[in-house]
């Protein structure tokens, strides 16, 4: 039997942690604020969902009245759905590029240093990215949902918000 060959490990390694981090967010509907919504057509009912594991339902009927704050509410939990997409890829990338930075086969010693160097650059430059990107969007999700459910629906914050926000 061939053996497996070190250089796909990379590659595999990508591949297979981006199949659970789908099919873990599919399953479970999940992204790093804890908010999520449904809308019902034919009753004209947004329901907000908060939490985590155990979510809390709030229906909110759509009128005239309140749609325009139905929209500011759901648009950047929308935008968080978005953003936690790009990071499965993302933070599946970086795993597989980790791998393949100390892959004896992919890279040459003596520019290991400097491929470390752009590496960590990156990966540092994507996690303040995600960090500022995450901290507006659930400043915009408690605004407008303040707005719209009033004081019955507090922010839950998750540990991986917590670090978030600092």
């Amino acid at each position: 039997m061939r053996s497996f060959n070190k250089i796909y490990f990379p590659l595999l390694t990508y591949c297979v942690l981006l199949f659970v981090h789908l099919f873990f967010t599919m399953k479970t509907e999940y992204n790093l604020t804890g908010y999520s919504y449904y809308v019902d057509n034919y009753s004209n009912i947004v329901i907000f969902e908060v939490g985590v594991w155990e979510k809390e339902s709030y229906p909110i009927e759509v009128a005239e009245d309140n749609a325009v704050h139905v929209l500011q509410a759901v648009l950047p939990i929308s935008q968080a759905n978005n953003l936690w997409k790009v990071n499965l890829f993302l933070i599946s990338l970086f795993v597989a590029g980790f791998f393949v930075l100390f892959n004896k086969l992919l890279m040459s010693k003596k520019l290991l240093k400097w491929y470390a160097a752009i590496y960590f650059l990156c990966l540092i430059v994507f996690i303040v990215w995600d960090c500022i990107s995450y901290k507006e969007i659930m400043n915009d999700i408690a605004q407008y949902t303040t707005k719209l459910l009033g004081d019955k629906c507090k922010m839950q914050i998750t540990l991986l918000t917590c670090i978030f926000l600092l």
